[in-house]
């Protein structure tokens, strides 16, 4: 094998590990947004179960408020009739009799706000454990899935710490000036430095190359740089025969 076919044969290699970082760094962004979606689905379970707790609440305070006022009515109830058994007069008699059917009124329908209150509450308190049980039951999975995306965050991380040694590695097998390219290139944001060539021009900008350098390419006799995307050009060795991504 001759010197520009090692190179060629390292640049492949590093083109592999490369393909692979990028993939993991998808799902480094990708992780941190299924963890929000999470915990945004288990916010509004929790919203939806903290509705459900205050209608609740409001039904109990409702039946003790007018249970409350049912029985201050029922005090003045009570005195305004021990009044009446030393009333002689007929006028003031009338106006305490009057004051005694209004008091029993009120005391009335407090006494109904306070018993449909109460008959509500009942009614919700089973539909209440369900959602209770269903709430719990998402805040559990939530917590396990989180878990779980947090775990492979963290070995996704360990692995592409690797992966990043591994291609410093196999760039120190590159002469220095292809060294020097391939890093330059990888520092500029545009992808994999690499580009196949085949009949006669680069696959990633599909500019033509001139004929006595494609020879030199594909013959493995030199690697060039494409003129229009800069990108080191190569011809796939025999034994790596694959399609390269741009």
């Amino acid at each position: 094998m001759s010197e520009i076919e090692k190179q060629v044969s390292v640049l492949w290699d590093l083109k592999k590990v490369a393909d692979q970082i990028h993939h993991i760094k998808a799902d480094l962004v990708k992780i941190p947004e299924d963890i929000k979606k999470l915990q945004a689905n288990l916010e509004q379970a929790k919203s939806a179960f903290d509705g459900e707790k205050a209608k609740m609440s409001a039904l109990e305070k409702r039946g003790r408020d007018a249970e409350r006022d049912a029985k201050i009515e029922d005090d003045f109830l009570k005195k305004t009739e021990a009044k009446m058994k030393d009333v002689t007069n007929s006028h003031t008699l009338q106006a305490a009799t009057k004051e005694a059917q209004d008091r029993k009124k009120i005391k009335a329908g407090y006494e109904e706000t306070a018993m449909k209150a109460m008959t509500e509450l009942e009614t919700k308190k089973g539909a209440f454990d369900g959602y209770q049980a269903q709430y719990l039951e998402v805040e559990k999975k939530t917590v396990e899935e989180c878990a779980a995306l947090e775990a492979s965050l963290a070995n996704l991380k360990a692995e592409i710490s690797k992966l990043e040694s591994l291609q410093m590695d196999l760039t120190k097998g590159l002469t220095p000036r292809i060294s020097t390219i391939y890093l330059r290139l990888s520092r500029g944001g545009k992808g994999i430095p690499i580009a196949q060539v085949n009949e006669g021009a680069c696959l990633n900008c599909h500019m033509k190359v001139r004929p006595q350098l494609y020879n030199e390419v594909i013959g493995f006799k030199e690697i060039h740089q494409c003129s229009g995307c800069q990108k080191l050009l190569v011809h796939t060795p025999a034994e790596k025969a694959a399609p390269l991504d741009a």
